[in-house]
């Protein structure tokens, strides 16, 4: 079943619905990893969690990086691929705060030179 997915998504991305396969390997990556049990489902949800991860960052997708990554560091902490993962997330993270980070305040407008008053003589 899994590999049908993987399949489809590879499918969509042929045909640019880039959309639509993120859809199918996130869909994987939260179903197919509540249920590993052999080997071979380990190794198709990581293979979907690592096209999540790569696509969602094709698509500017920061905050679907950033929950990407860390499930794919919750259930593969010693993969291969971690030190590559942990960098990933750090970048997403970074663009996630900054797109709802608020806006820095408009710099005030100068206090009014008060002139002095003219000397008596």
């Amino acid at each position: 079943m899994n590999d049908a997915k993987l399949l489809y998504g590879q499918i969509l991305l042929q045909s640019e619905d880039k959309t639509g396969a993120l859809a199918v390997y996130k869909g994987l990556e939260f179903f197919g990893s509540q249920a590993m049990k052999s080997e071979k489902e380990r190794q198709q949800v990581e293979t979907a969690i690592l096209a999540s991860i790569d696509l969602a960052s094709a698509m500017d997708k920061p905050a679907d990086v950033l929950e990407s990554c860390d499930i794919y560091l919750r259930y593969f902490p010693t993969g291969p691929k971690v030190a590559e993962i942990r960098q990933k997330r750090t970048m997403a993270s970074l663009k996630v705060d900054a797109s709802v980070a608020p806006p820095a305040p408009a710099p005030a407008a100068p206090a009014p030179v008060e002139e002095a008053p003219p000397a008596a003589e």
